[in-house]
């Protein structure tokens, strides 16, 4: 009986451990799920980011600007570009987006008075 017991857990187990390859499909899987929307966003932000890294401001307006408009009420999205016009020297629009960052999730005041 402990025999059959330790092939059948030993079965399970080999069964139950894929290849790295089955991983790497199941993670593919996952990042194929997102909207094509989010995969905008997302490409966005990462070229806002790069834009930023490069002191590319006007680059990364645009591609926060994009962003902006997949998802308007990102909270994220609303600092990221209150931080960029900060940077760009125009108070006014990042006070705006500042405070609607804020607006849309009021946890991200305390965050900043933390730092």
């Amino acid at each position: 009986m402990k025999k059959l017991l330790y092939i059948a857990l030993l079965l399970f187990f080999l069964i139950g451990c894929g290849s790295k390859e089955d991983s790497m499909v199941l993670n593919l899987n996952i990042i194929n799920r997102r909207t094509p929307a989010q995969r905008a966003k997302s490409h966005c932000l990462k070229k806002a980011k790069e834009h930023i890294n490069n002191k590319e401001y006007k680059k990364a307006e645009k591609y926060l600007l994009k962003a902006i408009e997949v998802d308007k009420k990102d909270p994220i999205i609303c600092h990221k570009l209150g931080v960029l016009y900060e940077l760009m020297g125009e108070d006014d629009k990042s006070i705006a987006y500042y405070l609607k960052a804020i607006k849309l999730d009021p946890e991200l005041n305390k965050i900043e008075k933390e730092k």
